[in-house]
């Protein structure tokens, strides 16, 4: 499903180039100290487009390690291949670091980073310069997949560097707003998401827990 191995590697380097140091208790060599799994389905206009892999790995004491992978197709005007890849280190409960790949038919479309090192923040977008973010983050979006937002008025984008406001919509529902205006609204049980409802710039779609 998701080479969490490789991963391990590349943010270990990654992380040293940049000059951080890794969670407390991360180990790079040994195995996770716990790892959960499970999938996502992606249905667009009522078929099944693809699927989303996700994974929560505890790293160190207070650290863990999350991760989203999809792969996506869809006939538009012409046939569309969409693989994303979202990865994110919290630790105590803060963001530490993140990364998002997205490809548009074997092409890079989105490439970010987000550091945190002393008391700033920083993201990176598209080899545009750093930009620094003066606040910490407890909740970024990739939180959705494995925790229910009870209290969270807003979100942070890994994608796009910027908060996005939350309001709960009803029992156990979220819905968040993009600067743009773009409506996701999360539905949840036993506090992990079941279903959410995507609206992106092109493509308007519903992921599934299997």
């Amino acid at each position: 499903m998701i080479s969490l191995g490789l991963f391990s590697g590349f943010i270990g380097v990654f992380m040293h180039l940049a000059g951080l140091h890794l969670p407390e208790g991360y180990d790079k060599e040994g195995p996770p100290l716990e790892l959960e799994c499970w999938t996502y389905e992606v249905e667009i206009k009522d078929k099944v487009a693809g699927d989303i892999d996700v994974s929560r790995e505890q790293i160190g004491p207070q650290s863990y390690r999350y991760e989203a992978k999809s792969s996506i197709r869809h006939q538009m005007v012409i046939p569309i291949k969409v693989f994303h890849k979202f990865s994110a280190i919290f630790e105590r409960n803060l963001l530490k670091s993140a990364r998002v790949h997205i490809e548009v038919n074997g092409r890079s479309h989105t490439d970010t980073k987000t550091l945190y090192q002393g008391y700033h923040v920083w993201h990176h977008s598209n080899g545009k310069s750093w930009q620094s973010i003066q606040e910490t983050i407890d909740y970024s979006s990739i939180l959705f997949y494995f925790q229910e937002p009870e209290g969270i008025e807003q979100v942070f984008s890994e994608e796009d560097g910027t908060f996005h406001p939350l309001q709960r919509i009803g029992v156990h529902s979220y819905m968040k707003i993009s600067p743009k205006g773009r409506k996701n609204v999360y539905h949840y049980r036993n506090g992990v998401l079941v279903k959410a409802e995507i609206d992106t710039r092109s493509i308007d779609f519903i992921i599934r827990k299997v």
